[in-house]
């Protein structure tokens, strides 16, 4: 399984590589990000408002490497793009760890990105961090990547039955949580019917935490909201490999898998 695991990571490696070099991926993805994430959050100071604007900093330090973690959901659909699927399938080995080899390589790219928007958007708008807090920032990024990823080798693994659904549920599955997990808008603002299903969102109790650490509430509050980040992370892995694993043994039995 280790074999597996680091096979899939260089390949999940030169899957990055051929999207971006350090330049495209700073003056491309990052500028792209931190440009569409100013623009929102800009609409925090034209309130006057220094609650809303924090707020919305905060919003899009974590979503905007949510956003890049979130590439996994295609990495997911690559091997059986690529024909090497079937093979993977007949090998009498798990495929899983090929998989999430080639994919979690998005999930340092996630990371990558909100550490950048955060040492950033704490240039432009003097964001000040106590040792504490930063530390407590950085594992809310962290644990919000790794839900993140978690929920896109979720999608991902439904999505390998629908290889060309792959780039609608990204995009579709970016704006979504920008909107719900409280990134962008209140959570209390939606119906609390949809509060159960709000809080299974990956990055919601990432975000709770580490606005709670800007506010100097008390540590284990915080540490109960990463906790549940953490559990969070753990479902949709979980889901995802329940379904990868029934995907891949009904193919085996009917002999359904195919060549793409």
């Amino acid at each position: 399984m280790r074999h597996l695991f680091a096979v899939g990571w260089m390949l999940g490696v030169e899957d990055f590589k051929s999207f971006w070099n350090w330049r495209s991926w700073t003056f491309g993805w990052l500028l792209r990000i931190v440009t569409s994430g100013l623009s929102l959050v800009l609409v925090g100071k034209l309130l006057g408002s220094a609650a809303s604007l924090h707020y919305l900093l905060i919003g899009n330090i974590i979503i905007s490497g949510c956003i890049g973690a979130l590439f996994a959901v295609m990495a997911t659909t690559w091997n059986r793009l690529d024909g090497t699927y079937p093979l993977l399938v007949i090998a009498p080995a798990n495929l899983i760890p090929a998989v999430i080899g080639r994919s979690i390589v998005w999930m340092l790219q996630g990371i990558a990105t909100s550490v950048a928007v955060l040492l950033i958007y704490s240039l432009i708008f003097g964001l000040k961090f106590s040792a504490l807090q930063l530390a407590l920032a950085l594992l809310s990024i962290v644990l919000a990547n790794l839900s993140t990823y978690g929920f896109a080798f979720f999608l991902g693994a439904l999505v390998a039955r629908l290889p060309s659904m792959r780039s609608v549920v990204f995009n579709s599955t970016g704006s979504l949580l920008a909107a719900f997990c409280g990134a962008a808008v209140p959570i209390s603002f939606w119906p609390e019917a949809l509060g159960w299903l709000i809080k299974l969102l990956p990055s919601t109790h990432a975000l709770i935490a580490m606005r709670s650490a800007m506010a100097e509430l008390e540590v284990t509050r915080i540490a109960i909201e990463l906790g549940y980040e953490g559990l969070i992370a753990l479902l949709w892995a979980g889901l995802g490999a329940a379904i990868m694993t029934y995907m891949v043994n009904a193919g085996r039995a009917d002999g359904s898998i195919q060549f793409e």
